[in-house]
């Protein structure tokens, strides 16, 4: 029997620390996906009462709060497939992960359905940052942009329907299934195609530089303008140095890491921050003032004002002299 009013008392009683939960797990979980490299989109929810009690009645589930697996709910989207075992294996490393339910395996080859995996994720046992968080679990559901997409449109008409389906409606909502993993294996295939047309250099820069970046700042960028910056600067490479693209910037992020990390955090939570300074493509621009001052100048005054580039200059500690001072 299903007592409302008793579940009222447990939730008031227990959600604060769920709340709490929220508000530490949520950003470690982050932090820790872009120290991996990963830069995911997380939302996240405490579940309110009314979901509870109605959960509570179509389960028939008299302690519910002792059954709802997602009393805190955290939904990760990365772009491809691929990178959810890479968002698993991040996890890992500072986080207990239980219940992995993937729903693809599930299926096997011949059928189609709901294409989410979902974790249920804790602190490991006595390394909880407060006491009062030991043992709280939260679901982790990990998708796809295009399965997040898939979910939320088909959530109230097949996920948790009351009524069985016809099976020419299931069939048409299964199309669309085969749809979500043809778009996400093709959006897969096409930027690994992307990264190696000879006409499109600055994206193979960006894989590499992202790489670096993504665990030095430990927060998300605009792909777009660093496309548009770093074709900017190709002019002040030369060719052996693009071929050998990521050990250069490797080579200089080892030698610099510590004054990377220091002057991303400086600027981290400043909203007037320079707006290339919290970009991968700054440690190129970084790298050509320290090598190639005059290069980077000349290539970036061919596209781009030469103001920004004087600002971020100085943010690395580079005075650049206009080309009516240089010798």
């Amino acid at each position: 029997m299903i007592d409302l009013a008793r579940l009222a008392q447990e939730y008031d009683a227990e959600i604060p620390r769920y709340r709490r939960l929220e508000a530490l797990l949520v950003p470690g979980v982050t932090a820790r996906l872009l120290e991996a490299g990963i830069a995911p989109t997380v939302s996240h929810r405490v579940k309110d009462y009314a979901s509870l009690a109605r959960k509570a009645i179509k389960k028939s589930w008299p302690d519910a709060m002792h059954r709802s697996p997602d009393l805190l709910g955290v939904r990760i989207i990365v772009p491809f497939t691929r990178l959810k075992d890479a968002v698993v294996d991040a996890l890992k490393s500072s986080f207990t992960l239980t219940g992995d339910d993937n729903k693809v395996t599930k299926y096997g080859a011949t059928a189609l359905g709901y294409l989410g995996r979902h974790l249920q994720i804790s602190y490991p046992d006595g390394h909880a940052p407060e006491r009062a968080l030991e043992g709280l679990q939260a679901e982790l559901q990990l998708h796809t942009r295009a399965e997040s997409a898939w979910a939320d449109a088909s959530h109230d008409l097949t996920y948790k329907a009351a009524l069985a389906l016809p099976e020419s409606l299931e069939r048409r909502v299964n199309r669309l299934t085969a749809l979500v993993e043809l778009f996400d294996n093709e959006m897969a295939g096409a930027q690994d195609d992307l990264t190696t047309l000879p006409g499109f250099p600055a994206a193979r820069m960006l894989q590499v530089l992202e790489r670096s970046f993504l665990p030095l700042a430990l927060r998300d960028f605009d792909r777009e303008l660093s496309v548009v910056v770093l074709t900017a600067l190709l002019p002040a490479y030369e060719p052996a140095e693009l071929e050998t693209y990521e050990r250069l910037i490797g080579a200089f992020v080892d030698a610099r890491a510590e004054r990377l990390k220091s002057v991303y955090g400086r600027w981290r939570a400043d909203p007037y921050a320079h707006p290339l300074v919290l970009q991968p493509e700054s440690i190129a621009i970084f790298e050509r003032l320290e090598r190639n001052e005059t290069g980077i100048r000349d290539a970036w005054d061919q596209a781009l004002p030469g103001s920004v580039l004087d600002a971020i200059a100085e943010l690395w500690g580079v005075v650049l002299s206009r080309p009516g001072e240089r010798d």
